[in-house]
This record gives structure tokens, C-alpha cells and sequence, in this order.
């Protein structure tokens, strides 16, 4: 992507039908135990859409955010990140 700002419309949609067809298959799968555990058909189907939400709104934020300025505090974001993992 050559217009920093600007999100890949294409590769958005990608990822928000991949997630639309995730999150029906969160639905189907998990419906009969969320209703047995929590007497409620669509406990985890929204825990899901809260994640979904969240994950896109990222992916936005970042894809308009300019990567050179990521790119010189590299090192210590890359240290950050490995210490949270671990």
C-alpha cells in the first residue's frame, strides 16, 4: 500500500467475512453448552463479537498508521512485546 493513511479496502473485507463466518461458527458450536452453562443462548457468540470488534478497530488503527515511525523504536517494541508473551 503506497497511501499511508488509507486502509486496503480489499484485504478489510477479507478479514471482516472470515470473521462474520467465524463468528456463525462460534454461534453453532457453542450454543447448547452456553445455554446449559450460562441459560443463555448467545453468551459466548457475544464474548466473540466483543473480540471481533476490538481486533478490527486495531487492524484499522494500525493499517492507517504510519509503519516508518514503528520502524525506529523496532528493537524496544520488539522487547516489549516478547516480555508479555513470556
Amino acid at each position: 500500500m503506497n497511501n499511508p493513511g488509507k486502509v486496503d479496502r480489499v484485504i478489510l473485507t477479507i478479514v471482516i467475512v472470515l470473521m462474520v463466518g467465524g463468528l456463525l461458527m462460534v454461534f453453532s458450536a457453542s450454543s447448547m453448552i452456553s445455554n446449559i452453562k450460562y441459560q443463555s443462548l448467545t453468551h459466548f457468540f457475544f464474548r466473540q463479537i466483543f473480540w471481533a470488534v476490538l481486533t478490527l478497530t486495531m487492524i484499522v488503527v494500525m493499517a492507517s498508521y504510519d509503519y516508518k515511525k514503528i520502524n525506529k523504536s523496532g528493537k524496544p517494541f520488539l522487547l516489549i512485546l516478547l516480555t508479555i508473551i513470556l
